[in-house]
């Protein structure tokens, strides 16, 4: 059975303030001992405070021999009593103050991208690029965040991401390539796949374009090959079929359509634009028995708009965020 590891912080703070006693120290061996990631999390602890200078000179502190030293003052200046106390709890609370700022700060180091381990980067109104350093590429789309470990150090490449990205993931089978997003993880060794969430519907797309993919969700799992899709939505898993690159058109620029119809066509052109918040049918026309077939490269909303209405012979506005389809 897991023990429960009170206080262990604050243990690791006195073992580097070099205060910690023999009975301590035990109990801090067996929480290393206990588990890797313990171990893991001592050795990350010890290097953050050997790398700050400020309070690496807080282990050449003898608490001991100050302690010695203020006794015996005490008993040979009685009158003094107080005052030597309380110069004793100063150099007690010299230690103990930056020691309880460490841990506030290992914390943060911890945990807040740009401050420790973790690097974040973001796009705004613009797609933008990064490579990770792995050497693992990643295009992001507007309005994304992708956050990841400095070093990527560790049995895996963990990554936290937000948005819309197409990830070229650098082949590396002892070290897989997870992916915390939403509610959602991927997990790969070496693959290209696009990625997308819904952070308001928690919805989360992933599209495999080259080699193989695991994409779970609690118990739920699928293993996608190239040419695979999965959607995850309302706490369900589907699995899918590529039918088409619209899925990059964000990247590339390029909306195709061969033979599809204008439901999937409206569908796609939601995606693509921003602008585009929803789709409003005004017609008693199946929008599945009609079929279109073209081909945009970096186009305006309106060019979309002028040449469906050509090819489905429907009226096509967009009014308010709404794209209104009647006859």
């Amino acid at each position: 059975m897991e023990k429960n590891w009170k206080d262990i912080d604050i243990l690791i703070t006195k073992h580097l303030t070099n205060s910690i006693s023999q009975e301590e120290r035990h109990t801090l061996d067996q929480w290393k001992g206990e588990d890797p990631s313990n171990a893991l999390r001592f050795d990350e602890m010890v290097n953050v405070w050997n790398h700050s200078e400020g309070l690496q000179a807080f282990q050449n502190i003898d608490m001991q021999l100050d302690l010695a030293t203020v006794k015996k003052r005490i008993h040979f200046e009685q009158p003094n009593k107080k005052i030597r106390r309380m110069k004793f709890a100063s150099r007690i609370a010299a230690i103990m103050i930056p020691a309880v700022m460490f841990v506030a700060g290992f914390a943060l180091y911890q945990s807040t991208p740009g401050f420790g381990k973790w690097q974040a980067f973001n796009t705004q109104t613009q797609n933008g690029e990064v490579t990770l350093p792995d050497h693992s590429n990643v295009t992001l789309n507007q309005n994304s965040r992708l956050v990841f470990l400095k070093k990527m150090q560790g049995d895996k490449r963990l990554i936290k991401f937000q948005g819309e990205g197409y990830f070229k993931v650098a082949k590396n089978p002892d070290k897989p390539f997870v992916i915390e997003v939403g509610k959602a993880n991927v997990e790969v060794l070496g693959t290209e796949f696009n990625l997308e969430e819904n952070a308001v519907t928690g919805r989360v797309c992933i599209a495999v374009t080259e080699g193989k993919v695991r994409f779970w969700s609690g118990k739920q799992e699928e293993i996608l090959l190239a040419g695979d899709r999965a959607v995850f939505e309302n706490g369900t898993i589907h699995k899918k079929t590529i039918d088409n690159d619209n899925f990059l058109s964000w990247k590339t620029g390029v909306i195709s359509f061969t033979n599809a119809n204008l439901e999937e066509v409206s569908a796609a052109i939601q995606d693509h634009f921003d602008d585009v918040n929803a789709v409003q049918v005004k017609t008693n026309t199946d929008l599945t028995d009609l079929k279109i077939t073209t081909k945009f490269i970096n186009p305006s909303l309106q060019e979309v708009l002028d040449e469906l209405m050509i090819h489905s012979d429907k009226k096509i506005e967009w009014i308010d965020g709404k794209l209104i389809i009647s006859d």
